[in-house]
């Protein structure tokens, strides 16, 4: 499966009581970042999931987003695998491989190569 960084833009609500139009904020942009393996993809949109269980048998965590609020895609090269250390903070660490040493979770060099592991 591919593992991909997702820039896109989301909406949000303004506000949830009646309120004078002319007390309102400005519009503004939400930018989102999202990480996660591609297991659907149509014309229209793309859904991932940042968590998947054993042999791909099952997933948590997915996301749908419409195309049209993608800014930008990034496969994530190199990086073989999401590890969930704090479910409930929300803390991943992206684990990669390089020169066959691996995993390499935090070291910024390859151990064996010296060549830069980029972050996200």
């Amino acid at each position: 499966m591919k593992l991909v960084l997702i820039e896109w833009i989301d909406s949000y609500s303004v506000y949830e009581q009646w309120d004078f139009l002319s007390d309102l904020e400005e519009p503004k942009v939400i930018k989102c970042k999202s990480v996660g393996f591609v297991v659907k993809e149509t014309k229209e949109s793309i859904m991932i999931i940042p968590y998947i269980s054993g042999e791909d048998e099952g997933g948590k965590g997915g996301i749908c987003i419409p195309k049209i609020c993608i800014v930008s895609t990034t496969e994530l090269n190199g990086i073989t695998h999401l590890i969930n250390h704090d479910e409930g903070m929300g803390l991943n660490i992206l684990v990669t491989e390089c020169c066959g040493v691996g995993p390499i979770t935090n070291e910024n060099y390859c151990p064996k190569c010296g060549k830069k592991i980029n972050r996200l």
